[in-house]
């Protein structure tokens, strides 16, 4: 997991801000399921998940040192080209071996930049705009 703090939403690779976005997003997904079947309060579910979506705010906000501009549209709601740039980010992760992911780490623990040989072929502008805007709703009922 990738600690995240100030200097590291201004300065890490564009790989690890993935990172970071891709734990958020996972840590949100975890917790739906939990209130889902019933493992947790709306009391408590509706605090974690305004933490973990303030921290993936934070993150997301970070992309525009990547030409994102605007990724968050409102609290809770993700602008179509950070969809595009997680999205195109995600597929390249699917298609790396163990071994990459493994010298992804010890490039990142080492502070190298050969990190940065480690980014999907393309650009996010022209990845297919196929997911719908995130945008988690917590009903009233």
């Amino acid at each position: 997991m990738v600690v995240e703090n100030r200097d590291f939403r201004f300065h890490a690779p564009e790989i690890l801000i993935f990172a970071a976005c891709l734990g958020r997003v996972q840590a949100l997904l975890s917790l739906v399921q939990s209130f889902e079947t019933g493992e947790m309060d709306r009391a408590f579910f509706v605090a974690r998940v305004n933490s973990v979506l303030r921290q993936l705010i934070r993150t997301a906000e970070a992309t525009q040192r990547f030409d994102i501009v605007a990724p968050v549209i409102e609290f809770g709601q993700f602008s179509t080209p950070i969809l595009r740039w997680f999205n195109l980010w995600n597929a390249y992760r699917k298609t790396l071996r163990t071994e990459q992911i493994d010298d992804i780490e010890r490039l990142a623990r080492q502070n190298l930049s050969r990190i940065n040989d480690y980014r999907p072929a393309g650009d996010w502008i022209a990845y297919p705009d196929e997911t719908p805007a995130f945008l988690l709703e917590i009903s009233s009922s």
